[in-house]
């Protein structure tokens, strides 16, 4: 009867001792563990999406190369890759939050008879009470909030990058929208864009566009993975990636001959005029005089003369002489 009883008390004393570590840990978990590595997961997921001080380098970032001299948009590839980091280091902060911190810190002196600072209790009793009351639920509670917080954390990392794909869709689908608002504009007008110098009359689909900062000349300056609504230059000047948005007071050229089109190249129509006749039949002075009769209407100010390049002016300028 005595073993059975002493067998009964040592099954009550070790329930009470499991329920007591499970009370200190779900304490330890919910009161503290828990806030501290989320608190610690979202400060690294948010330090890992960029440098934040200007002029600092980041690995991560393409660099401005090729034919196109632009940074590639943001929202084409770096916000995936800021996005990576922010997910590879949460994994890693709470890991490294839990071995160091709780595991090796306060964990391990609990069991060794100290407080979780480190400093050794000077009371028996005291370190007693540490090693069998506080350790065991510490030790359970530490690595619950931990896998409770990592939980939380991919969720919110989930959602995240749920929301960063339905930006990057939205701007993925404005780029041949924008393209075609463009393109049909040009095509309602009439607009056909051709090189106006001779040796070259070229089609012109997408002109060179020259920065004003740097002198850069932009191959690709429209709607796509350099920007939507603008290019970044690699000098870091702001251009404007379509017509509405001001292109077309930018420096153009032709990217054949790379010589300078006309500004009103790309909004008006080209309509060809044939002037037909023999030699010295007076087709040159037929066509002075269209041209003077055209300067005539300008300066009564019912339409606007400008010549194409700067040899059309000054063949003009030669014949009135």
């Amino acid at each position: 009867m005595k073993a059975d009883a002493a067998e009964g008390g040592a099954q009550l004393a070790l329930v009470l001792l499991l329920g007591w570590t499970g009370v200190v840990a779900a304490a330890v978990c919910a009161l503290r563990a828990l806030w501290e590595f989320l608190g610690r997961g979202l400060a690294a997921a948010w330090r890992r999406t960029g440098p934040w001080q200007p002029g600092l380098a980041d690995w991560r970032l393409a660099g401005v190369g090729g034919a196109e001299p632009a940074h590639l948009a943001y929202w084409w590839r770096q916000s995936w890759a800021d996005a990576g980091s922010a997910a590879a280091a949460v994994p890693r902060t709470v890991w490294s939050a839990l071995r160091d911190r709780w595991l090796r810190g306060t964990v391990r002196n609990l069991f060794h008879g100290c407080r979780p600072s480190g400093r050794r209790a000077t009371a028996p009793l005291y370190r007693l009470l540490l090693m069998v009351f506080v350790a065991p639920g510490t030790a359970v509670g530490a690595p619950a909030g931990a896998a409770l917080a990592a939980l939380l954390l991919g969720v919110v990392l989930a959602l995240f990058a749920l929301l960063l794909a339905v930006v990057w869709l939205g701007w993925a689908a404005a780029v041949p929208v924008l393209r075609a608002l463009e393109r049909g504009w040009l095509l309602l007008r009439g607009v056909r864009v051709r090189c106006p110098h001779p040796g070259c009359y070229a089609p012109v689909p997408l002109a060179l566009y020259r920065c004003p900062n740097c002198g850069e000349q932009h191959a690709e300056l429209r709607p796509g993975r350099y920007g939507v609504l603008w290019h970044v230059c690699r000098c870091g000047h702001r251009l404007p990636a379509s017509r509405p948005l001001g292109r077309g007071r930018l420096t153009a050229l032709c990217p054949r001959c790379e010589q300078f089109l006309p500004r009103a190249a790309g909004t008006m129509p080209v309509v060809h005029t044939p002037l037909v006749g023999g030699t010295s039949s007076g087709k040159t002075m037929l066509m002075a005089a269209m041209v003077e009769g055209l300067h005539s209407w300008a300066r009564q100010g019912e339409l606007r003369v400008e010549y194409a390049t700067v040899d059309d002016q000054r063949v003009r300028t030669g014949l009135n002489h």
